[in-house]
């Protein structure tokens, strides 16, 4: 008996492992400064949400193409997914980002594979849940790459005057870009 017991469990390690979701490959590449944006948003908000979060990067032109804007946000996997046009996933301090919309001629990211990713039902639409992710805007000049304040926008996590907030947040990640 103990040996058929033994053997049953050997079998069912087997067949739970071999149904494990294998980690999927990175499909898309960060540069440095990307990488060092997303550690600094990291730092700022990583207290402020669970662990179970997606990461979206977002990148998309004015309408004149004099400015860009990067969006960053933190979904919460258990009321919204990302979906629509995907660059590129990659997985980055225990995380998954999904990349989306125009990367700036490979400037925060680089992907040779895009595809769709679907809609599905979110907690948000069935139960009809207000939801605003943590998330950072930061527009840029695409002639010098400066930061436009006055566009970017941030949620105020921080006991600093919003404005002082807001200032620090601007001076590091030009710091960043510029780097």
């Amino acid at each position: 008996m103990n040996r058929l017991s033994t053997w049953s469990m050997v079998i069912g390690v087997c067949i739970m492992a071999s149904c494990r979701k294998a980690p999927q490959p990175d499909t898309a590449v960060l540069p440095e400064h990307t990488r060092a944006i997303i550690d600094y948003f990291l730092d700022e908000t990583e207290s402020h949400y669970t662990d179970e979060n997606v990461f979206s990067l977002e990148g998309c032109f004015s309408a004149d193409s004099s400015y860009y804007y990067l969006y960053i946000y933190a979904t919460d996997s258990l009321l919204a997914k990302p979906y629509g046009i995907c660059g590129g996933v990659v997985h980055y301090r225990g995380y998954d980002i999904s990349l989306f919309g125009n990367s700036w001629n490979d400037y925060f990211w680089s992907s040779d594979t895009t595809y769709s990713i679907p809609k599905t039902n979110s907690r948000i639409e069935d139960e009809f849940i207000f939801y605003d992710p943590i998330g950072w805007t930061i527009c840029i000049y695409t002639t010098d790459t400066t930061i436009i304040h006055s566009r970017s926008d941030f949620p105020i996590l921080s006991s600093m005057p919003i404005e002082e907030y807001r200032q620090t947040l601007c001076d590091s990640l030009q710091a960043i870009i510029k780097h």
